[in-house]
């Protein structure tokens, strides 16, 4: 039997996608969206924000990648803008308490972080003992909020 080379390399690919693994806390989501880049050229990350969307009543970061080196020779100090917004619908709004949450396996809600109103509108702080990582690799952005490795 043979395996295709396209399989080969999707089974490679998807090693990267795999779930984070939860440190001390259990804490451990990852988004389920995965958009595609173009390409997979070295790029700085710009920014990246979470924000609380309210129409979709789900935690959402934003993240940009500039690209540089991908223009042309007459623009060589131009650079491309990657945009994306990768959901985390497993994250839910307490808004009596204004506290993120996520439902463990066992029922039990636990805390991930809180909406801090300010002059430029609400941002998302999340708990001091998470982190968020977003990065491309293989073609496509992960992005996960876990326990911060200590």
């Amino acid at each position: 039997m043979k395996l295709s080379k396209f399989l080969v390399v999707m089974a490679v690919a998807g090693l990267s996608q795999l779930p984070c693994s939860a440190g001390p806390s259990n804490v451990c989501i990852t988004s389920p969206d995965h958009p595609a880049v173009w390409y997979n050229r070295m790029g700085d990350k710009l920014t990246q924000y979470l924000e609380w969307n309210q129409a979709e009543d789900q935690l959402v970061l934003h993240v940009a990648y500039a690209n540089v080196g991908n223009t042309s020779a007459v623009w060589r100090d131009q650079y491309d803008i990657d945009t994306f917004k990768l959901a985390f619908p497993n994250v839910h709004l307490d808004s009596t308490n204004n506290r993120l949450y996520v439902v463990t396996r066992h029922g039990h809600e636990d805390s991930i972080g809180h909406l801090e109103p300010g002059v430029l509108g609400t941002r998302v702080v999340l708990n001091p003992d998470l982190e968020l990582s977003a990065h491309r690799q293989h073609g496509v952005v992960n992005a996960s909020i876990m326990s911060a490795e200590k």
